[in-house]
């Protein structure tokens, strides 16, 4: 991990984070005054639960993974989030339970952590930004809920898992025609987590859409050969 003392250079790459494009400058200057940014390398684990001071923490650039260990000791992947998302406490006396942690998945990530308090007085004084912050809150929930929606009423581990890559398309995906190129930072027990799903099912089903012709799918990346047709 390796801190850096530039926040000028940080908070000019918040201005590109939408949730802060309609602050004020008083208040994009307090944000300033107020933010600490690191840069961490793949594997790496943020611990955002500790100490006394609420943090919400902004990705600037890279993906990390929110994970949770259950009470059998798996890991289970709450989201994946990227570039623009959020994570952390947004209330400054929330308390986290202690098995929840970050880990980076992508080769660099770099974030920017803002005290909970400060983005509270955002809240209160900036409608826009509030709007803005519910809006994101509601896109997560409906996220999650779809995800929870795929897992609870298939029971094809396989069309979850087609399902997945389509989402993943739609969010991330790179279309020429009817294939769409996807950048994979994601292992093969990362998406087994996802959709509630084991290791070796999950490359199981890849193989079997590999040798179909319907995907392409190496370490750096995944191709789906026919969009329209991938089911």
């Amino acid at each position: 991990m390796t801190p850096s003392t530039k926040k000028d250079q940080t908070a000019d790459h918040l201005r590109y984070n939408p949730l802060f494009q309609d602050l004020t400058p008083p208040q994009f200057d307090f944000i300033s005054e107020n933010l600490k940014y690191r840069t961490y390398k793949k594997g790496e684990t943020i611990s955002h639960c500790r100490g006394l001071v609420r943090y919400t923490y902004f990705i600037i650039s890279g993906k990390i993974k929110l994970c949770e260990i259950d009470c059998a000791g798996n890991e289970l992947i709450k989201d994946v989030l990227k570039e623009n998302d959020f994570f952390g406490d947004l209330l400054p006396t929330r308390n986290h339970l202690n098995f929840e942690y970050v880990e980076v998945i992508s080769g660099r990530v770099l974030i920017c952590k803002i005290p909970s308090l400060v983005i509270n007085d955002l809240i209160k004084n900036n409608p826009n930004f509030s709007l803005k912050l519910n809006t994101e809150l509601w896109e997560k929930y409906r996220k999650i809920e779809n995800r929870f929606k795929n897992v609870a009423y298939l029971k094809d581990v396989k069309t979850r898992l087609i399902n997945f890559f389509k989402d993943w398309a739609t969010s991330e995906g790179e279309q020429i025609g009817s294939t769409v190129k996807l950048q994979n930072y994601l292992t093969h027990k990362d998406i087994a987590s996802l959709i509630c799903s084991t290791r070796v099912t999950v490359t199981n089903i890849l193989n079997q859409l590999r040798e179909a012709g319907d995907i392409n799918y190496s370490k750096g990346q995944i191709e789906i050969v026919d969009i329209h047709n991938f089911e």
